[in-house]
């Protein structure tokens, strides 16, 4: 790798709040970058601007990072994520697909569950969330995911099964235990509903 190429990385994500591409195509000729080093530098300002909230210059430049790298899935992921976080999940989805096919994640696979869940796709949004938990059985959030999704396909047992596996993981989490009382109490599970509302309640007291 090019020796300067780290300090490029650096002097780049240091002006990432002024910064386009044209201040890394700038840098790329005077440093002499190749293909790939373009490609992370506009992946790793693409994605420093992607935090900062500042979505349509990420995606510019994480368009670049991917003609320049087409087979990195992270990059992919990335400008998938970037779309779904400015509100154009139809554009995420294919690319967040193409990512785990390069190299599946759970970030990618709770991304695109969210992209079904949004158009109520609740088959396909549980699908990719029990791929997830096949990568990571220990994740509360993925589990209360899939209590919220399956709650939404009006398989109860399952619903019940994974709010309860949530909080079994981590069981400091208000919401998790007021789901699954509010799950108990509208199939008439009274008195478990009323254990989980004072749960939350006194979880949400510290």
């Amino acid at each position: 790798m090019n020796p300067n190429f780290s300090m490029t990385m650096n002097t780049v994500l240091i002006k990432a709040r002024s910064v386009g591409r044209k201040l890394v195509d700038g840098y790329k000729g005077i440093v002499q970058l190749d293909n790939s080093e373009t490609s992370e530098l506009y992946k790793s300002l693409g994605d420093t601007l992607t935090k900062k909230g500042d979505g349509v210059r990420a995606i510019n430049l994480l368009k670049k990072a991917v003609e320049l790298n087409p087979e990195d899935g992270k990059i992919a992921s990335k400008l998938g994520q970037a779309y779904y976080k400015t509100g154009e999940p139809e554009k995420a989805l294919p690319l967040l697909e193409k990512a785990n096919v390069l190299g599946p994640t759970v970030s990618n696979y709770l991304y695109i569950s969210k992209i079904h869940s949004d158009k109520e796709d609740f088959k396909k949004a549980v699908d990719s969330l029990e791929t997830v938990v096949k990568l990571n059985p220990d994740n509360a959030k993925v589990h209360y995911q899939l209590g919220v999704n399956y709650d939404k396909l009006k398989n109860v047992d399952k619903a019940i099964e994974h709010f309860k596996k949530a909080i079994e993981i981590n069981p400091y989490v208000p919401k998790y235990h007021f789901s699954l009382g509010f799950l108990y109490d509208s199939n008439e599970k009274h008195d478990e509903a009323i254990k989980c509302f004072k749960k939350a309640i006194a979880l949400e007291k510290d």
